[in-house]
């Protein structure tokens, strides 16, 4: 299995980094940049993933698991809005399903590595304890 070959430090770390440019891009899309009208709370999409950075970082199974499936709501939020929308918001969606893209196939990985090492390690430990 070729996603299980990835060190799962670096599966944990580009999860990490997709999400916090996620974070980035939807604060700054929906406060600055192109908001979907003034005074929009569409900004608060983000906490989620602001609330889940901590645990991600640490490298949690279950954390990472969740963020599998959050991925596709913003995944399938930035599809619609790139279809449906134009100029600066257009471009904003596709960002924004590059990085949740990103950050599945890198939770992904994660799980498949930690599942892989896990699974190694034990099959290790009982070929040495056979005599």
């Amino acid at each position: 299995m070729l996603l299980a070959r990835v060190p799962p430090s670096k599966a944990r770390k580009s999860a990490a980094i997709a999400g916090v440019l996620l974070c980035l891009l939807g604060l700054v899309w929906e406060l600055w940049l192109a908001p979907l009208r003034p005074g929009s709370l569409l900004w608060l999409k983000v906490i989620p993933l602001l609330f889940c950075l901590p645990w991600i970082w640490r490298g949690s199974i279950v954390m990472h698991q969740w963020w599998s499936m959050a991925s596709l709501v913003y995944f399938t939020e930035g599809v619609v809005r790139a279809t449906t929308e134009s100029g600066m918001s257009q471009h904003l969606a596709s960002l924004e399903v590059v990085l949740s893209t990103v950050m599945w196939f890198a939770v992904l990985t994660y799980v498949a590595a930690v599942r892989w090492t896990v699974k190694n390690r034990a099959s290790e430990a009982s070929n040495q304890s056979i005599p």
